[in-house]
Order: structure tokens, then sequence, then C-alpha cells
């Protein structure tokens, strides 16, 4: 509502992994009540904590929190998968977190975020019954995506994923990688290649004229564009967004 000033650091439609804070942008930091981040896709909080000394109990990551409430966050070569955020029933857990950190801080306003954190908890509930509902007569789960970002969202409803790149969508594969992928599409008969409304669609195209597949996109609602913002576009709406494209590619009743 109108009882906090929010500013995302990220700017519209640049990629999270690769962001590094304006001094502009730490003036703005330190002025803040209460910072609150992802952890894993932001490099450069870690050299901002121990630059100088500052109240750390106005710093917030979500995936340090999850850890102690014991939410069983997924791994990959010893590091944490940190697109926490495709699960909307994980998306539950954090707005409990935010609306918890925004009572600390604010604690005269608790009835405005617990009515809210009620609000958004329901809808969250909705979508996660939705993607359950509609994926679950389908013809394939299986798909391929331009980088490792959809685990949770896999787990969470049963389908298989290939990743074209890594955790950071620069770490590119190599050429026996892409063309292990290439066979794998073709024996699960894949016909749609994934790739992101951010990132370079280079190496999805490629698979998919490999293949004889088409592209289509799934947004990782890790940086939404300035487009996307003018349209009224955030998280409900893209979810739904991805939900549909997936019910293409699986060929879903």
């Amino acid at each position: 509502g109108d009882r906090v000033l929010v500013t995302n650091l990220t700017p519209p439609g640049i990629e999270p992994h690769e962001f590094e804070p304006s001094p502009r942008d730490i003036q703005v930091l330190n002025n803040a009540d209460l910072f609150m981040y992802n952890g894993g896709i932001e490099p450069w909080v870690s050299k901002w904590i121990t630059g100088e000394p500052r109240d750390l109990t106005k710093v917030v990551s979500i995936t340090d929190i999850l850890k102690v409430k014991n939410v069983e966050l997924i791994t990959h070569d010893g590091v944490v998968d940190p697109h926490i955020w495709l699960d909307p029933s994980i998306m539950k857990r954090e707005t409990e977190i935010v609306r918890d950190h925004l009572i600390l801080a604010d604690p005269a306003s608790r009835a405005v975020y617990e009515e809210n954190a009620v609000k958004l908890i329901a809808t969250l509930e909705a979508l996660d019954m939705n993607y359950r509902q509609s994926l679950s007569k389908c013809e394939n789960h299986n798909m391929v995506v331009s980088h490792d970002a959809f685990s949770y969202l896999a787990r969470a409803y049963g389908l298989s994923v290939i990743s074209i790149a890594g955790i950071s969508p620069d770490e590119e594969p190599s050429t026996k990688t892409l063309a292990a992928i290439s066979d794998l599409a073709r024996e699960r008969n894949i016909k749609y290649i994934f790739f992101e409304a951010i990132a370079n669609p280079k190496l999805s195209a490629t698979i998919a004229r490999e293949v004889g597949a088409e592209t289509l996109v799934l947004n990782t609602l890790e940086s939404l564009t300035d487009s996307e913002l003018i349209e009224g576009k955030d998280y409900i709406l893209v979810m739904e967004q991805n939900l549909n494209n997936l019910r293409k590619a699986f060929i879903c009743q």
C-alpha cells in the first residue's frame, strides 16, 4: 500500500546476475530502513555488507531465512539454487517473511501488512492450484529451458527440465553439451524450446532449429522489462502466461 516507499535497485530488464549497483544506489541502500534481497543472485551484496559496520538487523536474506524455517532448497554442486519464487508455495513463505519484517520496521502498520499478506497468500494458493490442475493431464512433461532457473517449478509440478546454461545464464555450454541436449530433445519428442524475455535466445533458437522445434517464452521473473511494467504485468500475470505456454508445449487437455 502507501505505507512503504519501495526502491527496486535492479533496473527493469537488467539481468540481476550481472547487476552492479552505482554509487547512487549504494547511497539509497545505506539510507534504507530495511533492505530485503533474495540471496544467491546478488553477488555484490556480500561486498557491501562487509564494507563497513552496519545494522544487519535491517538486512534480510530471503533464502537464509527459508533455510532456518526448514524449507528444502535445491542445490547444484553445493550451490543453492536462488530461483525460489518460481514455486508459488515458496512464495507464500516469502510473503510471510516480508510481512514479518515490515511489521518489525513499522509496528504501527501491522494490521495493514497482515491484511494484505492474507490476500496475497490466497492469490498464491489459487495460482498453485491452477498450475496443479492445468498440468495434470498433458501428453508430455519434458522441457528444455535456456538456463537452470526452473528446478523449483519442476519439483513443484512433476516436470522434467533440461537446462542449456547453468544457474547463471552467462554459463554457456560446450558444443558437446548442446549436442547431447539436442539428442535428448529428439528422444523425448520435445516440440518447443523455451527462452527468456531478458536473455539472449540464441542457444534456444539453435537447438530448436537442430531438432525441428519451435521456441516459446518462459519468463524467469528475475527482472521485468520497461514495457512489461507499463503493461501492468506483475508476478501473478507473468506466472499465468508461463502456465499458458507450458500447457501449449506439453499439449495439455
